[in-house]
């Protein structure tokens, strides 16, 4: 993430000092101090919400100051597994589908094809509902393609594999 400091008082040019620290501490982290940088690059360790200072200083000592709001989130990640990994023709096997991080709610897509074939043939389209059924009709090694969809949209993707006998 990016801080773009810009500032329009006094005499011109201005230099910046830039703070964070997560929402709840009392001690501010310096991030950049006394820069002529507009931007900034900020890369935060942990997801949590986060509040940013911007300090503004003018060549005849004027300052501005302006605190700004940050949530970071994980990142999206597809944890999706297999009820099991070998069935027989017939059997049904379970595809379990998860997620962590992200933003808000999942949505999940799966898809299946035999190893050997090219087309994935849609099992299910974008649900919230994660346990999906899924019936072989065949003998043979299947690739299952789970997605996970947050609420901004973010997607991830996991291949599993099922051995059909």
């Amino acid at each position: 993430m990016t801080v773009e400091c810009s500032a329009n008082y006094g005499t011109p040019s201005y230099y910046y000092s830039i703070y964070y620290r997560k929402a709840g501490d009392t001690k501010w982290k310096t991030l950049e101090t006394y820069t002529y940088d507009s931007a900034v690059d900020f890369k935060p360790t942990e997801a949590g919400d986060y509040e940013i200072r911007v300090i503004a200083y003018s060549q005849l000592s004027k300052t501005a100051r302006k605190d700004m709001k940050l949530t970071v989130t994980k990142a999206l990640t597809n944890t999706s597994k297999l009820g099991a990994e070998s069935i027989k023709v017939g059997e049904k096997v379970k595809v379990r589908c998860f997620a962590e991080g992200g933003a808000g709610d999942y949505e999940f897509a799966v898809y299946y094809k035999l190893a050997n074939e090219e087309k994935f043939t849609k099992l299910r389209g974008y649900k919230a509902y994660n346990i999906i059924m899924f019936t072989p009709s065949k003998a043979g090694t299947y690739d299952i393609r789970v997605f996970v969809r947050d609420t901004n949209g973010k997607l991830a993707r996991k291949d599993l594999r099922l051995n059909v006998t």
